[in-house]
């Protein structure tokens, strides 16, 4: 029914996950390693699809580095044409996560990094680099 209404234009579909699986119930991240509550990659990678008409990009990969925490501002971003990453709140306070529109409708990376952790108690933290050579690659 989507594609009889004209709506299907204008419809951005997204599936995503914020962690790895479970390990002790079973689950696997295979071939990464680590699970859910792991700073390793199958703690912290995970898979999403995004698929939309309006996008650019149809058929790749992205090998970008993108936190659960961005759809926010991407979906604010396409439903208001404002990038609210760039303004200030009250008190000072920036909006948590990044546009990501451009990076996913395009391919342009969006960050060098990714702070995964900070654990104050431990003075220690964990960072995700983006080391990838390519942005995307076709699948």
């Amino acid at each position: 029914e989507l594609e009889d209404s004209k709506y299907l234009n204008n419809t951005l579909i997204v599936f995503t996950s914020d962690n790895g699986a479970v390990l002790d119930k079973h689950g696997s991240n295979y071939p990464l390693r680590g699970g859910k509550r792991d700073f390793f990659e199958g703690g912290i990678r995970s898979v999403a699809f995004v698929w939309g008409q309006m996008m650019q990009m149809k058929g790749e990969v992205s090998r970008n580095l993108y936190h659960i925490m961005d759809w926010y501002p991407t979906f604010e971003f396409l439903a208001t044409g404002v990038d609210w990453t760039k303004r200030k709140f009250a008190r000072g306070r920036e909006m948590s996560g990044v546009n990501i529109w451009e990076s996913i409708n395009s391919g342009v990376k969006c960050r060098e990094a990714l702070l995964i952790n900070i654990q104050r108690k431990d003075r220690y933290s964990t960072i995700k680099e983006n080391r990838m050579s390519q942005n995307s690659t076709s699948s």
